[in-house]
């Protein structure tokens, strides 16, 4: 009982310090992102991943906008975990699809524990292409700590940097959320986290879209 009341108040601690430090703002939008996620084997320590993500909002900038990913996750050792993939976003308009980027990317993650917690720092190096833009390189880097079950119920936070390589070469953007994950069966689990995005623009740093994300997951 006391461990769950301090997993709580870690949790209480956190939402607020992701509201301070990330203000909303009356302007922005707020954005639904339902994936679905499949992994399967292929041989030792190697697997499949695929996922669909659609998202709607009330702005135009991110309504109808949809990505597919595929690749593959290699963990040659318990601690580490190698994920090479491909990523397609488009956007779907009445008249048809439109701005259609491209992302082969490569992310690297090590985990481990720090007493009752589980900690991920993953490292995702992706190359965006997208139609009648420039392309670049884009660096992200994420911590994510989960704590203690509360239940059947696991909560998590994270928050990822953005570092974009090309004309800007800055930290343009960084990410903070907050969620719970639970399984629903032997090879079925849900996630649910919200998150706050900072970004920069034109020299001046201010709070982006709020976005609701979940993601069934099936395990094969």
């Amino acid at each position: 009982m006391f461990r769950h009341i301090i997993n709580v108040t870690l949790l209480v601690v956190s939402v607020g310090c992701l509201l301070i430090c990330h203000p909303a703002e009356a302007n922005k939008d707020f954005v639904y992102r339902p994936k679905v996620a499949m992994t399967g084997p292929i041989a030792d320590r190697v697997r499949w991943t695929a996922s669909v993500e659609p998202r709607f909002s009330r702005d135009d900038r991110q309504d109808g906008k949809i990505s597919l990913v595929g690749g593959f996750c290699w963990k040659p050792t318990h601690h580490l975990t190698v994920s090479p993939q491909f990523k397609y976003l488009t956007k779907f308009k009445e008249t048809g699809a439109d701005s259609d980027e491209y992302r082969p990317r490569l992310g690297v993650e090590l985990a481990g524990t720090m007493g009752p917690f589980k900690l991920a720092v993953r490292n995702r190096f992706e190359y965006r292409m997208k139609e009648g833009k420039d392309k670049y390189w884009r660096y992200r880097a994420r911590v994510k700590v989960k704590f203690p079950k509360v239940g059947t119920v696991t909560p998590f936070l994270y928050e990822e940097v953005f570092y974009e390589f090309g004309n800007k070469n800055t930290f343009d953007r960084n990410e903070a959320g907050i969620g719970v994950g639970l399984p629903l069966g032997d090879r079925v689990s849900l996630e649910a986290d919200l998150r706050l995005r900072h970004s920069e623009s034109h020299g001046k740093w201010g709070t982006g879209d709020i976005h609701f994300l979940t993601a069934l997951k099936y395990s094969f």
